[in-house]
Formats: structure tokens, sequence, C-alpha cells
């Protein structure tokens, strides 16, 4: 309790101090967070990163070999003439000229290397690990994954009754019960045969930092209750993230998966070449839950010879940046650092996504420019604060309140004491002068050239406009040229046509409009409003689209996009939905979807007459 205290004082007292300095200092943005402004610094620096990364060409040889059997087997040159092969110690040439060497000598099998290599399922889910696996497998937001597994937890209608699915889903413990260990070993024992069960349980360590493990992992409730038997009972959704916490549960009593490896090693007067191939020997709870890496080179397994090499070949390859983060990396990330609780990381998300701090395209997050602005100022002016370390050991000291170790009221302020010093000092700071400590934090990425090209005097500048960000001349007013951020530049995607199609910019995001009849659509996240196409834009005019007829009223359903987003339509009643990829939504789905928000009202309706029943009798 004293633990949960400290942890929500410290979130008030940063977010109620800087959120209010950011309305002052960079007006248009709404909030920062102890928590929330570290993740967000996270994305930004690996955009930068990105944008900054210069890629180098380097150059590789493979060569294809075939053995007596004439299986073909692929390998990579690991030395050539007695050197070990660097990275980029081929140009183009010197690497043709030695593939045409190479593609003349006698080949001759050298040696084999054979081991086995073990391979153990994973723990059962944690309320991370359960939104990671869903980001990728399902493809769903971490917000959505966690109501849907807090509506499995909360229970469904089966046979007349509510019946809960799941255990607690916001846990940081990989353990499961003996009684569910038990369950686990019986399903095992029955679906796929005793050569599947390990002798002894298979047992799971913690690996998040200061872990409180105060619940069970996720598991099914019952564990023989497995999927195929709520097929048609449940609706698809639930189906879908109940099958996933049952496989991993029942996966992770299972037997490790065993492969053979081996590293074949073959000889010539100018290079050693190497293969690597692998061969399932027994796959364990692989017969649950599949692995994705095929079977490779195993021909050679047999030992035999090389008989000649068929082909060399120079590969040319490029160097390339980091990833942005996915959803799933980034709550890993923050795990693995020991940084938030696992309960608070789909609301983190959520909550930078409304901010319009960043924005998510092909299941990757990256900042907008108001993210961008937010994070020069925080790392200028509350660096300290946002740090991974800083953030990690805050969460140490909670932990240690919680064990009783800690004092919650030192820990509040001793944090207290510095931050409030560095919350006045900003204060006094002007607007120009925040704007040019971020323009230099950033300025890769704000400016291609700092001169103005109109006078040829003045400097670019970052500026701020009523709701947006915009570059002008320093020497303003003597010289009025502006210029949009790129990603803000209208473009017109059929410039031809009587009725053009334009892509504009406004304080709520991208949209189209149509010239002629100056209808406007918003374009939703999950299509880039950089590279939209024509077809796309059309599919957008398109909307509404009727899906079919509701099964009880025998009218029609309809989704669509309006100002407040995706919605469903039946009748006269309108539901927000948070999947932006509507053209994938079924009628199945809305049916789901009308039903639930009509649950909703009924209930809604009800506790507002129960409560005002109770005050009339009072």
């Amino acid at each position: 309790v004293n633990a949960y205290l400290s942890r929500t004082c410290l979130d008030f007292l940063v977010g109620f101090h800087l959120s209010p300095l950011l309305w002052r200092k960079l007006p248009g943005s709404k909030s920062a967070g102890r928590v929330q402004s570290l993740a967000l610094r996270k994305i930004v620096e690996r955009e930068y990163e990105i944008e900054n990364f210069i890629p180098q060409k380097y150059w590789t040889l493979e060569g294809e070999f075939l053995n007596e059997n004439n299986d073909v087997l692929t390998g990579s040159l690991v030395k050539w003439q007695n050197k070990k092969i660097e990275k980029f110690m081929w140009t183009e040439k010197s690497a043709e000229e030695a593939a045409k060497k190479l593609q003349l000598d006698t080949y001759s099998l050298e040696k084999v290397e054979k081991f086995t290599k073990i391979y153990r399922p994973n723990a059962p889910f944690i309320t991370s690990t359960l939104q990671q696996a869903a980001s990728n497998i399902l493809h769903w937001k971490a917000d959505y994954t966690a109501s849907i597994a807090q509506k499995l937890y909360e229970g469904v209608e089966l046979q007349n009754k509510t019946v809960g699915l799941i255990t607690y889903i916001r846990t940081d413990s990989v353990k499961i019960s003996s009684e569910a260990i038990k369950e686990c070993r019986l399903v095992i024992k029955e679906k796929f045969g005793e050569k599947y069960l390990p002798e002894k349980s298979n047992e799971y360590k913690s690996k998040v930092r200061n872990a409180q493990e105060a619940h069970e992992a996720i598991r099914p409730v019952d564990i023989q209750l497995s999927p195929d038997k709520l097929e048609n009972v449940i609706n698809n959704n639930l189906l879908k993230l109940y099958s996933l916490i049952w496989k991993q549960t029942v996966a992770s009593q299972m037997k490790s998966a065993e492969y053979l490896l081996y590293n074949a090693f073959i000889f010539s007067d100018n290079g050693t070449w190497k293969i690597h191939g692998r061969k399932l020997a027994f796959d364990g709870f692989q017969k649950l839950i599949p692995s994705s890496t095929d079977t490779e080179n195993e021909g050679i397994f047999e030992n035999q010879n090389i008989t000649s090499c068929t082909k060399v070949s120079v590969m040319e390859h490029e160097t390339k940046p980091a990833s942005r983060y996915s959803e799933a990396g980034l709550i890993k990330f923050l795990e693995e650092s020991g940084v938030g609780r696992p309960s608070t990381y789909a609301r983190i998300l959520q909550i930078l996504d409304e901010r319009g701090y960043v924005k998510s395209q092909q299941r990757s997050l990256s900042p907008t420019e108001r993210g961008w602005l937010v994070v020069g100022f925080l790392i200028n002016y509350f660096e300290e604060y946002i740090e991974v370390n800083f953030t990690a050991n805050v969460e140490e000291k909670l932990d240690s309140v919680a064990r009783d170790k800690m004092n919650w009221q030192d820990v509040v302020q001793s944090f207290w004491k510095s931050f409030i010093v560095n919350v006045d000092k900003v204060h006094e700071v002007k607007i120009y002068d925040s704007l040019r400590k971020i323009e230099n934090s950033f300025e890769k990425h704000f400016f291609d050239n700092r001169e103005c090209p109109a006078c040829l005097k003045g400097t670019k500048e970052l500026k701020l406009g009523k709701s947006n960000i915009f570059i002008g001349c320093s020497r303003y007013p003597e010289c009025n040229w502006i210029q949009k951020k790129a990603s803000e530049v209208s473009r017109s995607l059929n410039p031809e046509s009587e009725n053009e199609i334009i892509v504009k910019y406004g304080p709520y995001g991208a949209y189209l409009e149509w010239q002629k009849t100056k209808k406007r659509l918003h374009i939703p996240s999950v299509m880039n409003s950089q590279t939209i196409t024509l077809e796309e834009a059309k599919k957008l005019e398109s909307l509404p689209i009727e899906l079919g007829k509701h099964p009880l009223s025998n009218e029609v359903v309809k989704v669509g996009i309006g100002r407040f987003g995706p919605y469903v339509q039946h009748m006269n009643n309108y539901i927000s939905i948070r999947k932006d990829d509507i053209f994938s939504l079924t009628l199945d789905e809305c049916i789901n979807l009308i039903s639930e928000s009509s649950s909703r009202k009924k209930s809604f309706s009800k506790s507002k007459f129960t409560k005002k029943t109770s005050k009339t009798n009072k």
C-alpha cells in the first residue's frame, strides 16, 4: 500500500508540474509523465538514429556445393588464403576476382562438427509478455489486448452462467499453482502422449527486475477447457486470445525441443567454407506451438564427400539502421529496464497516441513533430528525470518500500526537493530560448541547411503557430519566409482530375479533401499520409460501406470513419471502435460490438436508476 501511495504521489508530482510547464512553454503540447516521457524519448532517439544513419556497402561470397547424393548445400566463405573474413574487407572488384579463383578450385570435406541444442518452452504469460505476443502474432495494440484479456478475466456467458476463463491479468509472476501444473500434465498426456511429458514439472524464474510476484502467471482457470471447446461459443477475438494463453500455459509444461546442429567445413587451395545446418530430432513443445524456422542443409549429416562446387556468388549487402520500436519492442525494453509496472504499459502507449506524440505505421512507432518538440524540451531542462537509470532506480526504491526497507515519505521527499527547484528555474525560461535549445538538440531533423532561401541573410528557426510547428526566418518581420515541415506539406493525388483529391494536415492530423465537393475525410493511422495512393483514397471515399443485415433487427450494419474516428452504425446508433483497419472488419465482429455496446448501456441505465431509487428511499 505504501509503495502504491509513493508511486501515485511521484506520478502526480511529475505530471501536475511538468504538464503545465509544457502548456506555457510549448503551446499545444498536452502532458508529460514520469514513465510516459521516457518511453517517448526512446522512440524519438531511435528515429533520430535512423534519420542520421549512413549506410555502408559490403560484399560476401556464397558457394553452392553438391555431395554424393546430389544434395545442394549452401555455404559462406570464412577464410580467404588463410585469413579470416572481415565484414568490410572486400570491394566489389576484389570479391569478383576471388570468386573466379574459387570457382576453379578443387574441394573436399575437411570436418563436420555435430552437437545438440535444446530449446526450452517459454514461461507462461505475464502482463507484458502477453501484450508482446498479441502484438507479434495477432497484430493487436497493447490497450486492445488488455481490454480483451479483461473480458476473459471478468467472465463470459457459458451454459447460462458467467464463467471467468483466465486468472488475474495484471501480474509479473511466471509461476502457476501446483493444481494447474497437474491439470497441464493430464492434458499433455491425453492429447500428445507420455513422450511429451517431462519427468518433473518445468519451473521458471521471473526475468523482470524487481518482480513482485503477488499473483500467478496468466493461465486458463480450467485447463481442461481447450480452445476447440469454445468455438462458436465466444466471439472470435476472445477465442484468439484465450487460445494464445491456453497454448502457452500447456506448452510451458511440455518437454523441450531438440535439434541436431552441425557446422561442416569445406577446404580448397584458396579458401575455407562453412556450411551450417540443423535438423529436428524431437519437436517437444513445438508440437503445440510450431517453430517458424525451417530445417536446412540436412544431407551433410551422412559425412558424404563434396563432389563439386556448382556456383560461387558475390552477394552485395548494405548496413541497415536499427529498426523502429514496435509496441511489443517498446514494452520489452521498458520491462527489461525495470521501468514502470506491467499493468501500466498499455496505458502509457495509449496516452502517447492520444496526445498526438507518436503515430503507428505498419506496426512501427514513430514520433510526430509534436513528439520531437516535447522530447527536445525535456532533454534540455529535465534530462535527469527521463533517463533509464534514474527511472529504474526510482522503481527499485519503490520496491524497497514494498519490502518495508524504506519509508515511502522519505522516497517522495528526496525526489521532490531537487525536482521542484528545477521546475522553478524552468518557469523563468522564455519560449524563444527553449525553441533555440530544441532545434540545436535535433538540428539534422529540423533543417537541411540553416540559411534562409528568401533573404539569404537570416537563418531558419523553429516557430510555433496556434496549432502547428513551422520553420521561419530569424529576420521576421523583415523577411516573411515560412516553410511547413516536409511531413506537413499538402500534396495532390490526382492533379489532372476535375475533383482533385489533396492530402492536407490540420490540428487533428492528416485528412483528404475533394476540391470540387469540399468533402473531407480523416486518414486513419493504418494508412501512411505521406505515401497514401489514389486507390486508397477512393477506398476511403466509398465509406460508409454496408456489411450486411443484423440477424435480430434485420437492419443494415455499416462501418465508416467520422470526426471522432472509425465507427459501426446500426440504425441510429454509432459505436466507436479502436480498430483503424475497418476494411478487415467482418459482420460477425460488428454484431458483437453492437451487442457489447447495448449491454453496457443497459448496465449504465440500471445503475443510474438504482442510485436514484436509493436516494428517494432515504
